[in-house]
């Protein structure tokens, strides 16, 4: 009996053998004719990886039969795909030509930089920027680049989604911030050959970062052993973009002693882009480090940062674009013969990542790494107290507001100006004005009169010798910066000859938002008084509220109480202060299992989320609330403005499910579910964060 099974175990391994196969090949670039080395080349469905050698090379031993997707990854050539049909016997592919991928990159590049210069991450008009989809990278489908990335600056979403439902890694470390759910794209401009090297998972699909969800999820991998060694140096120009774009990387490879280093460095800059009074200036750095001790553990260490000053542009009404041109930008003006914008970011996020990888055994593998950024963002306004609005755009500044605004014409299908007022001669000198001033390069109508700005501050200046004078106008800077620390930890082991995978992953982040303005410019003014330039419209109406001292409702003006009228300077933090402290810790696990051409996977995840606001200034606004709020309800939870507020804390679970079959390597069909909820970001969670904790 035991020879009978030693026999029947033999054939049984013989059959195996006689049904496999050996596919080699080699790489090389399209035009040059030089192998490309160090290329991560992967047989999809049977998920078998080998790495080109100096010659290009490749060579997979014992591969299953049948049709394949081989995939080419490397970081001058991108993501490529081929299909292949594997025989009995030896496969051999030969030459296998593939184009350098700068052209798309440049193309990349491009967009991205339209896309940081005409949009704020969040500024003050309500537009949200960086509208970009997870799937920006995506090499190998043409919809998904094109829609993805292309269609940005038009804000079109794949499938509708909000970036917030896209996840992007680096190094297996997720970096979407907590605040806003989105991940900050700036923070990576001009690091082409640092982030050429990167897998995009659609939707909750199976995977080794995490448990996903109803977006793409990417992971960048910037460690250096993904760069191919060697230098490569670039210089560019155009009328499109960037003026001036220099790039230049260095790789050494593996080294024998198993180290390997990176470096890489661009600079980007603009005296103007096509819309006018906007100019450009970031340069970005990367430095990655990475050793192998052993056939099974390796550790890296990567760290980036693109320091970036850029000026503004606005949106526009259509009866702007009709006074001047859809290039029209509101936000600057002459000083001194020299183009001013009231619209500066500055921007830089260093980042340092560490990330380990053990492989346990042949079918174990353990990925770990942490990480820390600090987003320093900050964008200038004109703000003014007392005085005329500054914006040229402002609807009293425009003629249309000489006619009693607007009404809509059914028959023409459009709104117009309507001219039932008798200020029709003024409505056409204004319009006059505006059209013969943007066409001879902007003047005190179409743009931002500086000078008049600064002559104001002086009159007040001398009018006002007080102690407690305040500028009419000046230009104050809005910070935004976001401290972060993360971990993440994946362990995943193939069971039963690779035809089950399992994938248990802990997730945690902690985040601190710090928000505040400071005093920019005072424009020839001596001080500003720390109070809210718009509570003075309101004071009237709250006098006649029963129950209120004058003391309580002149505190409305204050921005904080404990302070009143403070004078501020120069570089001084007013208006609000406040941080926003986030926490939250998850975890995952997955199956999924292989049967050749059937494929279907679940899996769980549980999430905490827990958030609160601590302000550093009592605002009057919120005392006056609570004061009503009492008053109505003697029970209502007060409305924190200072110190530590309310802590919100949510728990969230989520279920996934999916099934797919291969027809072959060109046609597969697939379906998918998933439940969940999630916590709400604290970005929309508070009714007013500048203020108050109320929600």
């Amino acid at each position: 009996m035991k020879k009978l099974t030693l026999f029947g175990a033999l054939l049984l391994s013989c059959s195996v053998l006689f049904g496999q196969a050996t596919l080699t090949g080699v790489l090389k670039k399209e035009g040059s004719n030089e192998p490309i080395v160090g290329a991560i080349v992967t047989l999809r469905q049977q998920e078998i990886s080998v790495q080109t050698d100096e010659n290009g090379m490749f060579e997979f031993q014992s591969v299953a039969l049948g049709n394949d997707v081989l995939e080419f990854e490397q970081a001058e050539i991108g993501k490529k795909n081929k299909p292949v049909t594997l025989k009995d016997g030896e496969n051999n592919l030969g030459e296998v030509f593939l184009k350098d991928d700068a052209a798309s990159m440049l193309e990349n590049e491009v967009l991205l930089s339209a896309i940081e210069t005409d949009f704020e991450i969040d500024d003050e008009d309500g537009m949200s920027a960086q509208s970009i989809s997870g799937l920006l990278y995506s090499k190998g489908d043409v919809f998904s680049r094109t829609a993805s990335y292309s269609f940005s600056p038009a804000r079109y979403r794949l499938r509708g989604y909000a970036q917030s439902d896209e996840y992007t890694y680096i190094n297996g470390v997720k970096f979407n911030d907590q605040e806003r759910g989105r991940f900050n794209y700036s923070s990576i401009g001009g690091l082409n050959d640092a982030t050429r090297n990167k897998e995009i998972i659609i939707n909750f699909a199976p995977n080794r970062y995490t448990f996903g969800g109803i977006g793409n999820t990417t992971n960048i991998d910037m460690r250096a052993s993904r760069f191919a060694a060697g230098t490569k140096v670039g210089l560019a120009g155009t009328n499109r973009s960037y003026w001036l774009r220099a790039t230049a990387t260095y790789a050494t490879g593996i080294m024998d002693n198993g180290w390997a280093f990176a470096v890489s460095g661009a600079y980007r800059w603009s005296l103007e882009g096509i819309q006018e009074g906007t100019f450009y200036n970031s340069g970005a750095y990367y430095f990655g480090a990475e050793k192998f001790f052993n056939p099974r553990h390796s550790l890296s260490i990567v760290t980036y940062g693109v320091p970036t000053e850029r000026a503004g542009s606005s949106a526009l009404t259509q009866e702007t674009v009709d006074l001047t041109s859809i290039y029209y930008n509101p936000y600057w003006g002459y000083q001194n013969g020299k183009k001013r914008n009231s619209r500066i970011v500055h921007s830089y996020d260093p980042t340092a990542i560490i990330s380990h990888e053990w492989k346990i055994s042949e079918t174990q593998n353990l990925n770990s790494g942490i990480a820390g950024h600090y987003n320093m963002y900050s964008n200038s306004a004109l703000t003014f107290y007392n005085a005329l609005d500054p914006r040229p755009d402002y609807y009293r500044n425009l003629p249309s507001y000489q006619l009693g605004g607007w009404h809509y014409d059914a028959s023409a299908g459009g709104f117009y100006p309507s001219q039932s007022e008798t200020n029709v001669e003024l409505y056409n000198s204004m319009t006059n004005m505006w059209k013969t001033g943007y066409k001879a390069g902007g003047n005190s109508t179409t743009q931002i009169d500086w000078d008049a700005l600064y002559q104001a501050n002086y009159a007040n200046n001398l009018n006002n010798p007080n102690e407690l004078k305040m500028a009419k106008y000046m230009v104050e800077r809005r910070h935004n910066n976001l401290a972060e620390a993360a971990l993440n930890s994946v362990y995943d082991q193939m069971f039963m000859g690779e035809k089950l995978k399992m994938v248990v992953g802990l997730e945690a982040k902690y985040t601190q938002g710090k928000h505040y303005k400071t005093v920019d410019d005072l424009l020839g003014a001596t001080q500003w008084v720390d109070i809210d330039p718009f509570a003075d419209r309101d004071i009237a109406d709250l006098s006649e509220n029963v129950g209120l001292t004058q003391a309580q409702i002149n505190a409305v003006r204050q921005n904080d109480v404990d302070n009143p009228n403070r004078i501020v300077k120069d570089g001084d933090v007013f208006g609000y202060n406040y941080n926003i402290n986030i926490a939250k810790a998850s975890v995952f696990a997955h199956n999924e299992w292989n049967f050749n051409k059937l494929k279907f996977f679940y899996g769980l995840k549980a999430s905490y989320t827990a958030f609160n606001r601590y302000g550093y200034m009592r605002n009057g606004r919120a005392e006056y609330l609570n004061i009503v709020l009492k008053q109505q309800n003697p029970n209502t939870a007060e409305v924190i403005s200072k110190g530590a507020g309310n802590i919100h804390q949510f728990v969230d679970p989520a279920a996934k499910a999916g099934i797919s079959y291969d027809f072959n390597g060109h046609h597969h069909i697939e379906a998918n579910v998933l439940g969940e909820t999630r916590a709400p970001l604290a970005n929309s969670f508070y009714v007013q964060q500048r203020v108050s904790d109320r929600s």
